[in-house]
């Protein structure tokens, strides 16, 4: 009888184990989207801070995100996104705004397999004008409308030209992106 009483215990407290474990120690490491932003998260970012979904402007991240994320010294301010591109593959990106019609991703991490990070995908320093469109798994930017159909349909972001004064960082082509506007470490 006693043993039995134990088991609900035991469970109970496994599960109140779970939901700590969705805050970190953030003491230990440098920067959480190179040590915390894996497997799981990549997949539902929902489950563990609250994201902008879709698109992002300029004012959204700079009330939103900016300065929000724990980041390396040499990556101040700087904003996230978390992918799932139109490839079916996970990832992540850092960004910045320059101003209103220009963004810098500066460090792109594509996963082959996301549930072990197998053979990742690496690309850097592409810059998006207003109007540019970026496939994330080759690292292309499309400058123009002037490909063939089939390569713009790869493209997974666009910044758009939709707004002169309030453009917007969005996902297209059934890729979808979410902006962290909170750190794992609080």
């Amino acid at each position: 009888m006693i043993q039995n009483i134990y088991k609900p215990i035991s469970v109970l407290l496994g599960l109140f184990y779970l939901i700590e474990a969705k805050s970190y120690d953030c003491s230990v490491i440098y920067d959480e989207f190179d040590s915390l932003m894996h497997k799981d998260f990549l997949v539902s970012p929902d489950n563990y801070v609250p994201n902008i979904s879709g698109e992002i402007s300029f004012e959204d991240f700079n009330a939103a995100q900016r300065g929000k994320l724990y980041l390396r010294k040499d990556r101040p301010e700087k904003g996230v996104g978390i992918i799932f591109t139109n490839n079916k593959l996970y990832g992540k990106f850092v960004f910045d705004w320059h101003d209103k019609t220009t963004v810098t991703i500066e460090d792109i991490i594509i996963y082959s397999r996301v549930e072990d990070g197998y053979a990742p995908i690496h690309h850097w320093h592409l810059t998006l004008k207003q109007g540019d469109k970026i496939d994330l798994d080759s690292g292309k930017v499309f400058s123009s409308d002037n490909y063939p159909e089939e390569e713009l349909l790869r493209a997974d972001l666009q910044l758009s030209e939709s707004s002169v004064d309030n453009p917007v960082l969005e996902s297209i082509n059934e890729a979808r992106v979410f902006y962290p506007t909170a750190s794992l470490c609080d």
